[in-house]
C-alpha cells in the first residue's frame, strides 16, 4: 500500500490506541488482540474487502481519562492496513498491521461500536526549505549496513535500494526508522515530521549514536 493511495483516504476507521508504542508507515507490526472490544474490531475488519481493512494506531498520552474512562492519544498517528488475522485460542487474534501513512486523527462519537472510531486525514510531506543537506536515503541505508551486527537481519530487505545513490524515499526512511529507532518519543517525532529531509536527519542521528555505542563495545571486547 503506497502513501499516494493512502493520501486519497479521508474516512472513519477503528481506533486501536496503545501506550508507549508508535506504529510507523512501511512497518508491518504484529499485535495480539485479547480485549473483547478489539476482538470485535478484528471481526468487523475481516467483514470488509482485504484492501479496506484500515485502522489507526495512535500512541496513548499521559493524562486523565475522559468521562467514559478513555485515555487521550496523540493526534498524529499511523494509518494501518490489517494484512493478516490468525485466530488463537479463547477467541484471541494475532494480527499484522502494515503502516501506510501518517495521518491526523479526530475521534468521533461511535455509540454503535464497542471500540472507538476516528476520522483520519492523511498528511502530506512539505518540501525541504532551501538546500537539502540532510543525509540521503542511500546514506541512511549505508548506516544500517554499518550496524548490521547490531540489527541482525533487519536491513536485509533494503539491499535492492542501495543502487539509489541520491534523492529520497519516505517509505524507506520510515522502514529504516522502524528498524533502528527504539525510543518512543523519537519515533513519534519521526512520524509527526512533515519534511522527509528532516525525518532523514532524525534517523541518521540515531544511527550515528548506535555506531558510537557499537564502536565502544567492540573496543572493550578487543582491550
Amino acid at each position: 500500500m503506497s502513501v499516494q493511495i493512502a493520501c486519497g483516504l479521508d474516512a472513519l476507521v477503528p481506533l486501536f490506541p496503545l501506550p508507549e508504542h508508535v506504529l510507523l508507515p512501511a512497518a508491518p507490526t504484529p499485535y495480539r488482540i485479547f480485549e473483547p472490544r478489539y476482538r470485535k474490531m478484528v471481526e468487523d475488519l475481516l467483514a470488509k474487502p482485504a484492501d479496506e481493512r484500515f485502522l489507526v494506531v495512535p500512541r496513548v498520552l499521559a493524562g486523565a481519562p475522559d468521562a467514559d474512562g478513555e485515555e487521550p492519544f496523540c493526534p498524529t498517528a499511523a494509518l494501518g492496513l490489517m494484512t493478516l488475522a490468525t485466530p488463537l485460542t479463547d477467541g484471541e487474534w494475532l494480527i499484522v498491521v502494515e503502516g501506510v501513512a501518517a495521518c491526523a486523527v479526530h475521534e468521533v462519537d461511535a455509540p454503535f461500536t464497542p471500540y472507538r472510531i476516528a476520522r483520519v486525514t492523511p498528511l502530506r510531506d512539505r518540501p525541504a526549505a532551501g538546500a537539502d543537506d540532510a543525509p540521503s536515503t542511500a546514506e541512511l541505508i549505508a548506516g544500517v549496513f554499518a550496524l548490521f551486527e547490531v540489527l541482525g537481519t533487519a536491513a536485509g530487505d533494503l539491499t535492492p535500494q542501495r543502487a539509489d545513490e541520491g534523492g529520497s524515499d519516505p517509505l524507506i526512511t520510515y522502514r529504516i526508522a522502524a528498524a533502528v529507532v527504539e525510543d518512543v518519543d523519537t519515533r513519534q517525532r519521526v512520524l509527526e515530521e512533515r519534511c522527509d529531509a528532516e525525518r532523514r536527519r532524525l534517523v541518521y542521528e540515531v544511527i550515528v549514536e548506535l555506531l558510537h555505542i557499537a564502536s565502544r563495545v567492540a573496543h572493550r571486547r578487543c582491550a
